[in-house]
């Protein structure tokens, strides 16, 4: 599914992403009289499918940061675009969320649900700095960071992108996520899921391969996870629980990324000499591994060397 270069099933998931974490906000089950075990129950349902859906969020943007790196970047309009389009709205709207608490408190004494009651200049830009004015403005700071080293990421050669990835990707398991505004946590525990959507923009089709071999154990391995989850909401069984939310949403990631998409492939050109580029149609397809791309970047044909950066980029 691809059109004018994009990844078509990529937005799909993004839809699926947005739903999950509408819903783990917005479905709220009110007790039911008489009822208390079916709204426990369908409260535990809601945390166990949706809670740290983030995680899917968070994969999309290293993904696509990569993906959409590999056909242009200047990295004057990438870091001038995120501050006008994600840290200037960020930061007015901290202003005046912080202004209508304020002045909700003076008047009524009571401070606005999921707000802050900042009373100087000095709490103000330390909440602004953790995403602490609006509960939910946590994200903020923690991919604003990301936004800022990505480029570093891209200057890596595969070999040493991939021990990172190896290496971090681990990292969940050990330190559990805790408050939302806690930015180390927050970032031990996101930052791998954007080291692997890169990763996997750069090996698509492999990885999606290795996936469609191995799909009945990863959805094995997701539904077990679901079912521990679901045991813990009830007898707690688990010692680090976002480690488990952690690893579910990492196969869940897998599953529906080989249900929507596949390996693509195009025709060999013809009149192409290089010899890489004419055994393989998946070589100089925009979602095979850069590694193969490289040796179709010095095809003399045009149709192949104007569309891919040169093997030294």
């Amino acid at each position: 599914m691809e059109k004018q270069g994009f990844d078509l099933a990529m937005h799909y998931f993004r839809a699926f992403a947005i739903f999950s974490v509408i819903s783990v906000h917005m479905w709220i089950v009110p007790p039911l009289e008489g009822h208390e075990s079916m709204s426990r129950f369908l409260d535990m349902l809601r945390g166990v499918l949706f809670h740290s859906s983030t995680l899917y969020f968070v994969f999309i943007s290293g993904y696509l940061f990569h993906f959409l790196a590999q056909r242009k970047f200047d990295l004057r309009t990438y870091y001038r675009k995120k501050l006008l389009n994600v840290i200037v709205p960020y930061v007015i709207l901290s202003v005046f969320f912080t202004g209508y608490a304020f002045f909700w408190y003076s008047y009524t004494g009571e401070v606005p649900r999921f707000t802050k009651l900042v009373t100087g200049c000095r709490e103000f830009f330390q909440a602004l700095l953790y995403g602490d004015v609006v509960l939910t403005y946590w994200y903020i700071p923690f991919i604003a960071t990301i936004f800022l080293v990505s480029p570093l990421l891209l200057r890596l050669s595969e070999e040493r992108f991939a021990l990172l990835t190896l290496f971090t990707v681990w990292i969940p398991l050990l330190i559990p996520r805790t408050e939302l505004t806690s930015f180390f946590h927050n970032y031990a525990f996101f930052f791998p899921a954007y080291l692997l959507g890169m990763f996997y923009s750069m090996n698509r089709d492999l990885i999606l391969a290795f996936i469609a071999k191995h799909i009945k154990i990863l959805v094995a391995f997701s539904l077990v996870f679901t079912a521990l989850l679901g045991i813990n909401a009830y007898e707690e069984i688990l010692p680090n629980i976002e480690a488990a939310y952690y690893m579910q949403k990492i196969a869940n990631t897998s599953g529906s990324r080989s249900s929507i998409s596949s390996p693509r492939t195009v025709s060999p050109c013809t009149s192409c000499t290089t010899s890489s580029c004419l055994r393989s149609r998946t070589c100089c397809s925009p979602f095979s591994a850069s590694s193969c791309r490289k040796a179709c970047s010095s095809c003399p044909c045009s149709r192949f060397s104007a569309k891919w950066p040169s093997a030294s980029s």
